[in-house]
């Protein structure tokens, strides 16, 4: 039964905001048959560089699809399309056919770039290869997405202009408003959290969900964060429980998440989620393959549970089959899959209990398929994981925190599957990595290995033209 029987009652018949069917929504239809940088002790001579084979790969992690050789400097990439793939074919259960086959395009309308702005809050999505996409919010309220369904630089969402967040999935992104409603759109077996099963192209108001203070949108389920403390969470949880409601039960609107009411920062990831507790403690809930609930098992947990040892945390970060978080001392702490080296300590063993990154001053951590970057309080970036996604030019695993060119006033990273970007003290985005769908926002789909300006956004260079190859 898809629905969460405990709450079926409460829903009304209808449940739809916004206007008609906006017709510039595009649906991408999917063939049927388918302060300076500190790394460590190590000096960059002495950080190993690995290229990536099938022989990297153990311990519950696989490694990221090859593209085609004219893609990139090493023929690889960073598209997870086989651990993608896999998670379709655990969720298929909870999917609606109807939407087995399409996948939603960020909406847009008017003109981009037109709004004299600032960004404030960025959001690299978990699409894979062909859903990839970004989307960034405007001090104005305005949400800017580009990428998947040919849209190579940002435009507006339609009936969108009080959003302070958005956050990113694969098939649906959820804005919060100004107001704590929280409004989202795209694809729906429950992504929505309107009660129903139908895809909404245009922003849609999640059921009775008005104090929300966070939000965060994963690959097949989405959480808010409450004013109180608690934390709300919607959309597929089968088989791993990643709504943390003690089920497995998909649920159509938001539930509340066992046991959770001081939560201080939550992060949802492809499978799992984690939450921040107002003691500096973080639990996990969720998808176990790899470890990266962090409590030193591989067991699947369906209500938070504690990760080891781990205490005087500031925020948390989940990507596919790993997590990192960030402590007041600024050092960062991870857990997981290491397949690409994610977790930052220079191996590519993968650990069931956080083990310290290789850096120190970090500001704000983020994690995405098989990489990990940290905005650092000097404005460095640095990153580690998949050579796609770090961003030095050079295209091999990096085990260990490695410079991003070219960004020295950083404020806030976030990583994707394809994409990465960063959020400059200026407003100013710059994104690197895959950029086959156009998450990159530079007007094309050539791959960007190294950071470049978001064309038409608020805050770009006007002379910003494409660095790709």
């Amino acid at each position: 039964m898809f629905m969460n029987v405990k709450y079926r009652q409460r829903i009304p018949l209808a449940i739809i905001v916004g206007s008609a069917v906006s017709g510039v929504f595009t649906w991408a239809c999917s063939s049927s048959t388918e302060d300076g940088a500190t790394v460590g002790d190590q000096t960059p001579s002495e950080q190993p560089r690995n290229t990536r084979s099938d022989a990297d790969a153990g311990e519950g992690d696989e490694v990221p699809e090859d593209r085609d050789a004219s893609k990139g400097p090493d023929g690889g990439a960073i598209g997870d399309a086989s651990d993608d793939d896999a998670e379709n074919a655990s969720d298929g259960d909870a999917q609606d056919a109807s939407d087995e086959d399409v996948t939603y395009v960020p909406d847009g309308g008017g003109e981009a770039g037109t709004v004299a702005d600032t960004i404030v809050q960025i959001s690299a999505g978990k699409g894979s290869p062909g859903r990839s996409y970004a989307c960034a919010t405007a001090s104005t309220g305005r949400v800017y997405c580009w990428g998947s369904g040919g849209r190579l630089t940002p435009t507006p969402v339609d009936d969108l202009a009080d959003a302070v967040e958005v956050s990113s999935g694969e098939r649906h992104t959820c804005a919060r408003r100004a107001s704590g409603n929280v409004a989202c759109w795209g694809e729906n077996w429950g992504l929505i959290g309107d009660g129903t099963t139908e895809g909404r192209p245009l922003p849609t108001e999640v059921f009775e969900l008005t104090d929300a203070v966070e939000i965060s949108v994963g690959l097949r389920h989405s959480c808010a964060r409450r004013a109180s403390g608690a934390v709300m969470c919607w959309g597929n949880n089968d088989p791993w429980g990643m709504l943390g409601n003690g089920s497995t039960d998909p649920s159509l609107i938001p539930v509340p998440v066992d046991g959770l009411t001081d939560a201080i920062q939550i992060a949802v990831g492809f499978s799992s989620t984690c939450a921040v507790r107002i003691t500096g403690e973080v639990v996990c809930w969720g998808k176990n393959d790899a470890g990266q609930l962090g409590d030193g098992t591989r067991v699947d947990r369906l209500t938070p549970t504690a990760v080891s040892g781990l205490t005087d945390v500031k925020q948390v970060a989940v990507g596919f089959n790993h997590a990192c978080a960030t402590r007041t001392d600024g050092d960062v702490w991870c857990w997981g899959g290491n397949t690409t080296g994610q977790l930052g300590n220079g191996t590519r063993t993968s650990s069931n209990t956080p083990t310290r990154a290789s850096i120190t001053n970090a500001a704000k951590v983020s994690a995405g398929s098989q990489s990990t970057c940290v905005a650092q309080g000097s404005g460095s970036v640095l990153c580690w994981g998949s050579g796609a996604s770090v961003g030095d030019g050079v295209f091999t695993a990096h085990p260990y925190p490695t410079i991003v060119a070219n960004i020295f006033d950083a404020v806030e990273t976030s990583v994707g599957v394809l994409p990465v970007c960063a959020r400059l003290a200026s407003g100013e985005v710059r994104c690197w990595g895959d950029n086959r769908d156009g998450a990159i926002g530079t007007g094309t789909t050539n791959d960007q290995w190294t950071p470049a300006p978001v064309i038409g956004l608020p805050g770009s260079p006007e002379d910003a033209t494409d660095a790709g190859p």
